[in-house]
């Protein structure tokens, strides 16, 4: 199940391949292979290659676009290529799962342009893998209160417009300080997110210079702007946008009602959406030529004629003409087009580890080949029982560290890596990947060996006493049985759970599964009706922004929301004070926030992952790990291993600008 963002409104979602056909597991490592293998496609454009697409250099020649270089900044942005300087033409081809949040998809494939970014081949999404974009340079205060963004001067909408401070004052002063737009403050630009002692203040030196100014430090702020949570900044034309808006636009009101809107609040966000206007100036390298609604067919994004990058030969990105997604109803009809030949990029809902071998059987057939990608995410399924559940008795056995370490030893994870997982992984608890700098050997492996009899010997601490069929009873006699809620449209985690429910049975634990669709699972869970769920693990990188799994931090910590709603959501009816250690990370977390000296900030987040390994709130099953996209081998200067998730905007830091056919 995808990680439930903060604030609610944009969901990761890793939709579940299942056709039967394409789940055979295949034996032997040269078909888990990345090495590329197949030939090329013919009828790409071809070109000589000069300071714009030709394309553009023709509508120059007609005067109908001025000149290349009135169209760029004086200092572009240059981007290294991957491999080598491409050349202008093609298409590139993608899918489209209609079930697919359509905004989210259009950020990580044409997208991700914010003031920050990650730099190409980032590995642990800390500070020191940040650099410039939109911002042509930036500072930090000593303190962590003020931090300045310089940007970069002379670069255009896609309509021609020039982007500057005044844009970004229209989002700060216009929309998110709106109540009527923005009703609940983001906290990602709230001093230290969690004392409240106000929100960010944001002022333009000149129009090229914007501070935000923060009444307390918040050592966080750099590395948020660099994810999804940044992205806010510099998505408001204000030229076009102020159209749309009360306070610029008197008639905008009844303007509204004339379109059946509900307000004039309705008219505005439904402009500002990406996927739903394609009217909305961007600052991305292509341009949407339809609304994601209004296409029954292909959808299609052509290139900007403003894009304000180029390569190293001063020549303007994007190289490819055009991005063409196919809408498609399920991912088993993505994985035939892709078998087909006629999918140029996968990254996301259909590079399932149980359609690997079927991909490499196919892969000279198909034109294709694979890279390899590490996820953001640790753990392939976490189990979270209520430690907070309603039920005092429910809650007393929950809460007791020795039950779940028995619950833990009773699961045979190398079972479920085998059979669900394609022998993928290794067992492995809620803890931050090997590859993170805060790799904890002990909350990553403790309690993972597959012990009926140890399991059996935690449990009978804990409910001794069994009835005739063998399961525990309750310590007030009644038999002892819990229901695990899983979102009905996740397939894999379906799959593995059946499989920790028989392991549970064998030492005599009754727990069953309960299906339910996503919204109706959400509804339960933040309301603190569930026994136990199941999620993906996220966190095992970019740690110290998705600490969830370690602490309780918002609403994917499933496991004990109440003492969440306790810091960040005080009024909440539900919020209850959690044990003193749980409080001490909450003291840390704070601590974390509060300082922007980096080597503080990894001690204190050790420490909060120390009291995890302590506490053990919840169970992991397997590192995911032998994930991969794939690639058509005609599509150059793309990457051959690359992060995934949302916190790194999936293969966005690998410039898709400089993607070129040969």
């Amino acid at each position: 199940m995808p990680e439930i963002p903060q604030p609610i409104g944009r969901r990761e979602l890793l939709v579940s391949a299942g056709a039967g056909m394409l789940a055979a597991s295949v034996a032997g490592c040269d078909l888990l292979s990345t090495d590329p293998a197949g030939g090329r496609r013919e009828g790409l454009s071809r070109s000589a290659k000069g300071k714009e697409a030709p394309q553009l250099a023709a509508l120059v020649k007609r005067g109908s676009l001025p000149p290349v270089e009135e169209r760029l900044p004086a200092n572009p942005m240059a981007v290294q290529p991957i491999d080598r300087v491409g050349r202008y033409g093609g298409e590139l081809n993608m899918t489209l799962l209609r079930s697919e949040p359509a905004d989210y998809v259009l950020y990580t494939t044409i997208g991700y342009e914010q003031l920050l970014r990650w730099r190409p081949g980032a590995t642990d999404l800390t500070v020191n893998e940040l650099m410039p974009n939109l911002a042509e340079s930036y500072t930090a205060s000593d303190d962590g209160t003020t931090y300045t963004f310089k940007l970069r001067a002379g670069v255009k909408w896609s309509d021609g417009e020039p982007f500057t401070a005044a844009d970004i004052l229209f989002w700060y002063e216009d929309v998110v300080t709106n109540k009527e737009l923005t009703p609940v403050w983001p906290g990602e630009f709230e001093a230290a997110m969690l004392t409240k002692s106000g929100p960010v203040v944001v002022e333009a030196d000149d129009d090229y210079t914007v501070v935000f100014r923060f009444p307390e430090p918040h050592g966080l702020f750099l590395i948020s702007m660099a994810t999804l949570r940044g992205r806010a900044p510099t998505q408001y034309p204000a030229h076009y946008l102020k159209q749309f808006h009360k306070k610029y636009n008197p008639a905008v009101e009844r303007q509204a009602k004339e379109q059946n809107l509900n307000n004039w609040m309705d008219l505005f966000l439904g402009k500002t959406g990406l996927a739903e206007n394609p009217e909305l100036p961007v600052l991305n390298a292509w341009t949407l030529t339809s609304a994601v609604g209004d296409v029954t067919g292909q959808l299609v994004a052509e290139r900007n004629p403003y894009y304000w990058k180029v390569d190293p030969e001063g020549s303007q990105l994007p190289y490819i003409d055009r991005i063409v997604y196919e809408p498609i109803n399920t991912p088993e009809a993505g994985v035939l087009k892709v078998l087909a030949g006629e999918v140029d990029a996968v990254d996301r809902s259909i590079n399932q580890l149980r359609n690997k071998p079927v991909f490499a059987r196919n892969r000279e057939k198909g034109g294709y080949h694979f890279f390899d990608t590490v996820p953001q995410q640790m753990n392939q399924m976490i189990i979270m029982v209520n430690l907070t559940h309603r039920d005092p008795m429910m809650r007393q056995v929950f809460a007791n560290k020795v039950f779940r370490t028995g619950l833990s030893h009773a699961i045979d994870r190398q079972e479920i890596i085998d059979v669900v997982f394609q022998h993928q992984g290794e067992p492995w608890q809620a803890a931050p990947r090997p590859e993170s700098e805060f790799y904890n050997e002990r909350l990553a492996k403790q309690y993972t060996e597959y012990d009926p009899d140890l399991a059996a010997r935690h449990l009978d601490s804990v409910l001794p006493t069994k009835n005739s069929d063998g399961i525990r009873l309750a310590p007030d006699g009644r038999r002892f049985s819990f229901q695990v809620l899983v979102s009905a449209g996740e397939v894999v985690l379906i799959d593995a759970l059946e499989l920790v429910i028989a392991h549970w049975k064998r030492v005599g634990i009754d727990a069953r599964i309960q299906t339910a669709d996503f919204n109706l699972f959400i509804s339960r869970v933040f309301a603190n009706q569930h026994d136990a769920c199941v999620n993906v693990g996220h966190g095992g990188l970019g740690v110290l922004l998705d600490r969830m799994f370690y602490m309780p931090q918002g609403p994917n910590s499933m496991y004990a929301l109440p003492w969440d709603y306790w810091l960040r959501q005080p009024d909440n009816p539900l919020a209850e004070e959690p044990p003193e250690a749980t409080k001490r990370q909450m003291e840390l977390e704070r601590q974390i926030i509060a300082t922007p000296d980096t080597r503080r900030q990894a001690e204190l987040m050790r420490e909060i992952l120390d009291i995890a390994a302590e506490q053990f709130y919840c169970i992991g099953i397997a590192l995911r790990s032998g994930e991969y996209g794939i690639f058509h081998n005609d599509l150059h200067s793309t990457p051959g291993k690359s992060l995934a998730g949302w916190l790194h905007a999936e293969l966005m830091p690998s410039n898709p600008q400089q993607y070129f056919f040969d």
